[in-house]
This record gives C-alpha cells, structure tokens and sequence, in this order.
C-alpha cells in the first residue's frame, strides 16, 4: 500500500520549481498579434508540508499590473494534477486539471467551469510547463475561445534561476 498522506510523490518531483526566478514574460492579446517580452520576477514556495507549490507573480497588463497567485497540487485520489491562478485584477479563481503528456505537466479549465468571460465570450485556458531543469523551465499560457477544439499560445514565460 503506497502513503496516503503527506505530500503526494507526484507533486515532490515538482519540487526542483522551488525558489527565486527571473522570468522572460513574452505576451500577446490575440493569435495575430506580436509578442511583446517584459522581464519580471516570481518566488515558488512549498506549502502545507510540501503537497503544494505556490507561486507568487506580477506581470504587466493593459491596466498597469496583474498579481498572480498560483498553486499547484496532486490529488492521488483522483489521479490528477490541479493548478489554480488567482488574481487580484479580475478575482478569477481559475482552477485546471491535467496530468502529464510525455515530458510536459499539461493542465486546462475545459471541465471545471471557472472559464474567464469578457464581453459575453467564454475563455478556456490551459497551462503546459516543459523543459523542467534545476535551472529553467518554461510554461506556456495557451486561450481556446471554441471550447478546446483549437488554441493559441498567449502567453510563454522563461524562468532560470535568480
């Protein structure tokens, strides 16, 4: 019988995220248009005994800044990866699931109901983080507006280690 309780062993292996970094944040509001790259700063901590990883970001928006929360787990009773942003620009509490698909953790909002609306317009979101080393990593921020059926990268931010 494996432990069941404690920081889940899938989520331990994520651990390696933990610690200061500097990210090239490169963004963009629509399929057409360019990315545009600011350098921004994030902290990963382990929380509640190492079962989370929660991190700590400010990127430029439109309006000045977005502060970002985000928090990263494993439930082993349902074999799943979940990750939530929260933020204090829009008070979303987005909330993704997923698991990993070869090399890269792979997570979205298509069953969780906590899609961003704007203007009527329901937005799915999905997260990939990839090319995981001690040093860097990147996630990737990706939009769907068809309900998954096609995506766009919006996002993609570089992190190596302050």
């Amino acid at each position: 019988m494996t432990n069941q309780t404690g920081a889940p062993e899938e989520i331990k292996k994520l651990h390696i995220l933990i610690g200061n970094w500097n990210v090239e944040f490169q963004t963009r509001l629509s399929e057409n248009d360019s990315f545009v790259t600011y350098q921004v700063k994030s902290s990963i901590v382990s929380i509640l005994g190492g079962a989370f990883l929660q991190e700590q970001i400010v990127i430029p928006a439109s309006n000045g800044k977005v502060e970002l929360m985000g928090i990263l787990g494993y439930d082993r009773y349902r074999n799943v990866y979940r990750f939530s942003w929260l933020d204090d620009t829009y008070a979303v509490f987005d909330i993704h699931e997923g698991n990993w698909e070869g090399d890269k953790l792979v997570v979205n909002n298509l069953c969780s109901g906590t899609t961003f609306r704007f203007q009527g317009q329901e937005i799915f979101s999905g997260m990939t983080w990839r090319d995981i080393t001690k040093d860097s990593f990147t996630m990737e921020s990706n939009l769907s507006f068809d309900g998954g059926k096609t995506w766009f990268t919006q996002a993609i931010a570089n992190y190596t280690r302050a």
